[in-house]
Order: C-alpha cells, then sequence, then structure tokens
C-alpha cells in the first residue's frame, strides 16, 4: 500500500505541475491547454483520493489550479480581441467572489451561488471557431442565448459536485473510493 501511495503522490505532483504548465500554453495552443485542463481538471479529484489527501486540502488545491487558469483564459480573452470581453470579465469577477469565499470560509455553497459560468463561455467561444456559423451569439445581445442555456446546465454541475458531493468515482474507474475525510 506505501507503494501504490509513493506513485500516487508522483501522479499528484505530475497533475499539479501539468496544470501549472497548461496556463500559459493557452498562448501556445489554445484547444490542446484547454483540452488538457479540462480534462486533467475533471480527473484529478481522483488521483489525489487515491494519493490518500483530504477532500478539503484537495478542494482548496483544485480552486487555485483553476484560478490560475482563469487567469489565464482571461489574459487570453483580453491579448487576442475575443467578442465579449466585458462579459468575460464580470463573470470571472462573479466566479473569483464565489472563490475566494470559498477558500476563506470552506463552504461549498459558494461554488453553487457564484457558478463557473465563465470557463464554459470560454469553451463556446473556442467552438465557433470550429463553426462559424456561432459567431453571432458571441455578440451582444445574442449572447444572451448561450448564457440562458449553459446557466442550468452550469447551476446542475455545480449542485452535483458541489452541494450533493457525488461520489464519482465509479464512473470513472469502475470503483468507488472515499477520501481519507469522509464518511462513509
Amino acid at each position: 500500500m506505501k507503494l501504490l501511495n509513493s506513485k500516487n503522490k508522483k501522479i499528484v505532483f505530475g497533475s499539479v505541475a501539468l496544470r501549472l504548465i497548461l496556463g500559459p500554453g493557452i498562448f501556445v495552443s489554445v484547444w490542446l491547454a484547454s483540452i488538457i485542463t479540462f480534462l486533467t481538471d475533471w480527473v484529478d479529484g481522483e488521483i489525489f483520493k487515491r494519493a490518500s489527501w483530504t477532500h478539503v486540502k484537495y478542494s482548496v488545491c483544485d480552486k487555485i489550479l483553476d484560478y490560475y487558469w482563469y487567469i489565464f483564459i482571461l489574459a487570453y480573452v483580453f491579448l487576442n480581441n475575443v467578442p465579449a470581453r466585458e462579459v468575460f470579465l464580470i463573470l470571472f469577477l462573479f466566479r473569483s467572489l464565489g472563490q475566494v469565499l470559498f477558500l476563506l470560509t470552506k463552504k461549498h455553497l459558494f461554488l453553487f451561488l457564484f457558478p463557473n459560468i465563465f470557463e464554459i463561455l470560454f469553451f463556446f467561444f473556442l467552438f465557433t471557431s470550429i463553426f462559424p456559423s456561432l459567431n453571432p451569439f458571441m455578440q451582444f445581445p445574442k449572447i444572451i442565448y448561450p448564457l440562458l442555456v449553459m446557466t442550468p446546465l452550469v447551476l446542475t454541475r455545480e449542485y452535483i459536485l458541489h452541494i450533493k458531493r457525488s461520489n464519482l468515482s465509479g464512473f470513472f474507474t469502475g470503483k468507488t473510493t472515499y477520501w481519507v475525510d469522509e464518511k462513509r
């Protein structure tokens, strides 16, 4: 078990290092950095869990890494004249408030009350490069439509992850695992 835990700690280090490298990587390949960051963020909880991190310790680390990524997204948006920069800035500040309140209180409710619409809008922007017919929906006033669609979806995701705290390990690995500080 100790050997397995040591291996998992190296994987945790690799996951964190990868997320740190991918931040500036957004300026090299926006698609590659975004996809790898998304996937790494989606599965890293399981990696940290298997390395015997507590859920609280992981959540703090994860939210700091998320915020680091959001800063690079915001820089990308402004440096590349992405449409609706003002909307991105407002959504960044909105999520930032939730992140700060969470980091100060460790209450997951703030991650639900200040959902991560910012990053999802950025993914939508990326898809407009593949589907140019979506470009008008990144402009005022039509940007309201994708926001109206994504907001309830993001709220549902935030509820599942941060309020209900569903254990999704079985979904990823076929075996349910638990945080060391989690009641079973």
